[in-house]
């Protein structure tokens, strides 16, 4: 509980940093990690204060990625004060942004494709028809008809059939009924420990963005007050990142208890920073996402993801995902 208290005081430390320098998005990222910073902490009535704060700049300022995550953080809290409704409203809410965000655009793809490959097949179908109607018309010509309204028949039926199996799907999905309490506590836990990942990734980002703009204001500064200055700067650059890495290792080895030690037991000849890669991979994160979280393009993401893939031994066509999920 104390590192978590920690955890937090940095954190209001660099939000008063941000709320001087007019930083919107800083004070935001730092208020809302100080909710999940005190819930981790035991501390549920900080907690619900900073993230009820978080999420009214979230409507403010209209950060979609930023409330789906929330979202995950306040089912936790939630689910902590045995509220099981709540939980599971935020849970839904959660996976409907998820939803909503990253598979809107795959989905859109999706339909159109279909929609397109139905007309070229209809027109076909159709363009086939009037040929043997030609051909044929007077003894055909009833039963050529026949056969069109049977074909726009099946059309209709296939997308009606298509957008009833999708929309069963997502009742399935999510029907309280059968989201047991037990399924609930391990679903919340796994999508906190991915919003933990991008959040650290985020915070990257923004002390970054923070580190550059104050070394511009701290070199206007009188030399006394610029070196004690340097040395703040200096020393929470060191505090923060190491405490948020600690913290997102310590949640990852709850979620999946010995995971790199069967890894390593099962593969010895990856690096550590290649260990450090599998964890991020079997979140299902994104190579940009990896790359932020480590301080790394994508390229060199992309090949540390081949090193490891050829110290495994995989062929092309082996999902990397799915082999380390079977560790």
């Amino acid at each position: 509980m104390k590192n978590y208290l920690l955890s937090a005081a940095y954190y209001d430390s660099s939000r008063v940093i941000c709320i001087n320098e007019n930083i919107p998005y800083g004070i935001f990222i730092n208020t809302a990690n100080m909710g999940v910073a005190y819930l981790d902490a035991g501390e549920t009535q900080k907690a619900f204060q900073y993230l009820s704060e978080a999420e009214i700049m979230i409507e403010e300022n209209n950060y979609r990625e930023e409330k789906m995550n929330l979202c995950r953080v306040l089912a936790d809290y939630y689910q902590k004060e045995n509220n099981y409704k709540q939980a599971y409203d935020k849970l839904v809410t959660y996976n409907t942004l998820k939803d909503s965000i990253q598979g809107e655009s795959t989905r859109n793809k999706i339909i159109e494709l279909e929609k397109k490959y139905q007309k070229e097949m209809a027109e076909k179908e159709i363009i086939s028809l009037n040929e043997k109607i030609f051909h044929q018309k007077s003894r055909n010509r009833q039963y050529v008809i026949f056969l069109l309204l049977i074909l726009l028949l099946s059309a209709r039926l296939g997308v009606y059939m298509y957008h009833s199996r999708k929309m069963a799907r997502y009742q399935s999905k999510f029907t309280k009924q059968e989201l047991e309490k037990s399924q609930l506590e391990v679903q919340i836990k796994n999508q906190e420990l991915m919003g933990k990942a991008l959040n650290l990734a985020r915070l990257n980002e923004v002390f970054a963005e923070f580190k550059k703009e104050s070394k511009i204001l701290i070199s206007e500064l009188p030399k006394a007050r610029a070196s004690e200055a340097f040395r703040s700067l200096k020393l929470l650059e060191k505090k923060l990142p190491d405490t948020a890495w600690k913290e997102f290792e310590f949640r990852f080895e709850q979620v999946h208890s010995n995971f790199n030690a069967r890894l390593i037991e099962k593969y010895p000849g990856l690096t550590a920073a290649e260990i450090k890669v599998c964890n991020f991979i079997i979140l299902n994160l994104t190579t940009k996402d990896i790359a932020d979280l480590i301080s790394r393009s994508k390229k060199t993401v992309e090949n540390t993801r081949n090193s490891i893939r050829k110290k495994m031994n995989l062929d092309r066509d082996e999902n990397l995902m799915s082999v380390l999920l079977a560790v």
